[in-house]
């Protein structure tokens, strides 16, 4: 009989520029802490009732995501082209099952479509059209990506546009967590960097560059900038 071992969730919720209000490291530090904490004890409760280690990083993960404080789902940072694109992985340290997209823009919560893409795709990473037509497949119904573009990030969007500054980092949200049985898992979700070309994507819906929970070092990728951690 295997011993249960003593559950364990930890959250992040990205970095980002400290000195612009714009990105996840911008705003105050209390909405920052709370969002954070609030992932961090909705995926808790999840492993207290003994669930999966799976179950209690989307279940964190998709708190972040809802809340406008962080750079991904509602609130993620907007490209050049104005609109919110999203990427998101998720794996599964004990059977190395894992499931990403990337260049999202109709998705609520990107990490509930990955999970999907991991348990019932047949495939790692769905990009796009192709992601989007599967959410619509497996039942997502489509989110408007105006509703994912919050007052904040739009008038950011403007006031950059006038001045035409360059691109910069933004945030990536993620949990890692070890359910009762051992089991590891790890999520990331993000918008990728502001005014990012359409169609960019970083590091974080990649395996292996994003969440590698495996035994020993389980990880969800550090925030930063991802296309260097992609090298």
């Amino acid at each position: 009989m295997t011993t249960p071992v003593r559950p364990a969730i930890a959250v992040h919720g990205g970095a980002g520029s400290l000195d612009d209000p714009g990105t996840s490291g911008g705003a105050p530090a209390g909405p920052r802490v709370e969002g954070a904490r609030r992932a961090a004890e909705a995926g808790w409760r999840v492993l207290l009732a003994g669930g999966s280690a799976v179950d209690a990083v989307v279940a964190a993960v998709v708190v972040l995501e809802d809340d406008p404080t962080f750079n991904a789902g509602t609130g993620a940072t907007l490209t050049a082209a104005g609109d919110a694109e999203l990427d998101a992985s998720l794996m599964d340290g004990t059977t190395l099952a894992a499931g990403a997209v990337a260049s999202v823009k109709d998705v609520r919560n990107p990490i509930l479509l990955a999970r999907a893409v991991m348990e019932r795709s047949g495939h790692v990473l769905l990009v796009g059209d192709g992601a989007s037509a599967f959410a619509r497949e497996v039942g997502m119904a489509s989110y408007s990506n105006e509703l994912l573009v919050t007052p904040q990030q739009r008038a950011r969007f403007e006031r950059a546009r006038e001045v035409r500054i360059a691109a910069r980092g933004g945030g990536t949200v993620g949990a890692v967590a070890r359910d009762v049985r051992g089991h590891l898992a790890a999520a990331t979700s993000t918008g990728g960097t502001f005014l990012k070309r359409a169609g960019r994507v970083g590091d974080s819906p990649l395996i292996g560059a994003g969440p590698t929970p495996t035994t020993p070092g389980p990880r969800c990728r550090p925030p930063g900038r991802g296309s260097a951690s992609s090298r």
